[in-house]
This record gives C-alpha cells, structure tokens and sequence, in this order.
C-alpha cells in the first residue's frame, strides 16, 4: 500500500489523519474512489472542488458497518433491513431519509443520503479505524468515466488530495446497483451490480425508475 510514495504500515494511522480532515483516494469494490470524512463541511467542499462536481448533487457514502450505516437514516424500516443484510458487504446503495441528528450538509435537497458497506478491506477498514462514515464518490472529474487503477486517476486529483492508496488494477465491474426507500416503496434508481431479480426476491414490490434495461 502506497500513500503519496510512503509505505505504511496499516490503516490505522491514516485513520488518524482523516478524523482531521485528510481527503483521499481509494479503492472500492467498484472503483477507485475519492473522499474522507463524510460529517466534515470541509471535506465535502473540498471533494465538490476537486471533483468539479456541482455542490447541488449530494455525494454518496461509505460505512464500516451494517449498523453504523443504518444508523444515519431516520426510519430503519422492514426494507432496509431485509436488502442490508442480504447485500452488505457489496455493491448495493441503499438511499433514505436522512436523521435529523446529521447536519443538512450531507443531505440532498429532499433530505436524504445514499450509503452502503461495500466488500473491499481497504474501503472498510478506513471507516472502521476512523469511527466515521466516509464519502466515496467516483476518483475521477465530472462528467468523465469512473478509474480501475491509479494511473488513469487525473493528474490534478493526484496532485491535491493528502494521500492516494494503491489497491492495485480492479476487477471490472458494474457500478453499485442504487435503491431509494421510502416508506412502503422501494425503486431502483441506478442499475448495476445487483440485479432487479434478485432485490426482488427480497422486496417482491419493487419498482424500477430508470430507462435501463432491467437485468
């Protein structure tokens, strides 16, 4: 593991650093991914900078844990139990409404947050060590496709977040299939990786919001 051409030892000093505001690059099991503490307003603004990205588009996020992702949603209704514990670890995000207890920064315009608790260590062990959601959103600019490996990341990313983790080159895969629960319903916003037979099985009622095909 690699952070900026220093080796480290493990996870848990950089842990430290993103408790104090670090931003980072890092993979996931779908992408590399850029982010840090996803409770920061700092952070967030400077990930927006970075990215390009317009600060009017909420940035998803990344848990250790079932419970701590669970936990910043205001309802944990019979859905987001049911699809968490069938598809955490793994590329499903799961989109609520947000706890009042969080700041309105890390909330869309209707108040919700999109999160999940992907499968790859590296990505967990972060959020594990620091005790804190992480943002994770694509290591790439606005607009441009997602990166398997650190050297198709753009320079200029590279060159201004504190650190860049070297997971090696990803699998190829599809990006995480995106759920919104509200209330009763549940809708598929974003196809991917899980597919709609299977978040079916689970949820029998489920919609599917996007023009995609269904897989």
């Amino acid at each position: 593991m690699v952070l900026k051409g220093k080796r480290v030892k493990n996870i848990r000093t950089l842990a430290e650093d993103l408790k104090n505001g670090a931003v980072l690059i890092y993979p996931t099991d779908t992408f590399y991914a850029l982010g840090g503490n996803a409770l920061s307003k700092e952070v967030l603004d400077r990930v927006y900078d970075l990215k390009e990205r317009q600060d009017d588009k909420s940035l998803p996020m990344i848990a250790y844990s079932n419970c701590m992702a669970l936990s910043m949603f205001a309802y944990k209704t019979e859905s987001l139990f049911r699809l968490s514990s069938h598809f955490w670890p793994g590329p499903l995000t799961l989109v609520s409404k947000a706890s009042k207890l969080l700041p309105n920064f890390v909330k869309s315009k209707n108040l919700t947050l999109a999160i999940r608790v992907p499968a790859n260590l590296v990505a967990r062990g972060l959020s594990r060590y620091a005790g804190l959601p992480l943002v994770s959103t694509s290591a790439n600019l606005s607009g441009h496709p997602p990166c398997m490996c650190l050297r198709d990341i753009p320079e200029e990313l590279l060159r201004n977040v504190d650190y860049a983790i070297d997971g090696g080159l990803l699998e190829k895969k599809a990006p995480s299939t995106i759920v919104e629960i509200s209330g009763m319903d549940a809708t598929v916003l974003r196809l991917g990786a899980v597919s709609v037979n299977a978040l079916r099985q689970f949820i029998p009622s489920l919609l599917v919001e996007c023009k995609a095909k269904k897989r």
